[in-house]
């Protein structure tokens, strides 16, 4: 596949995606599922299949190089912090 036809079906892809996340939005507002609701199941559901995705395709960036351990803690404890306010 030419890097071309490569980025016209990424964007078609996105696009699809988007319009499909706007409709599945659609009918939860209808049934009662808050904003925040609605946004934390599009991180939730992102952060599986991303991750599956990396697993397959680049299993050796699955893993964070060492010495950025503490870091990537640090990182989740704010990001927990800022979540929980």
């Amino acid at each position: 596949m030419g890097s071309r036809l490569g980025a016209v079906l990424r964007v078609v892809t996105a696009g699809a995606c988007w319009a499909l996340a706007a409709i599945i939005a659609k009918g939860a507002f209808d049934r009662g599922v808050s904003p925040g609701r609605m946004a934390e199941a599009r991180v939730v559901v992102a952060l599986f299949l991303l991750a599956a995705i990396l697993a397959v395709a680049r299993r050796d960036l699955f893993r964070p190089p060492r010495g950025s351990l503490g870091a990537l803690a640090a990182f989740g404890l704010c990001v927990a912090l800022v979540n929980g306010a």
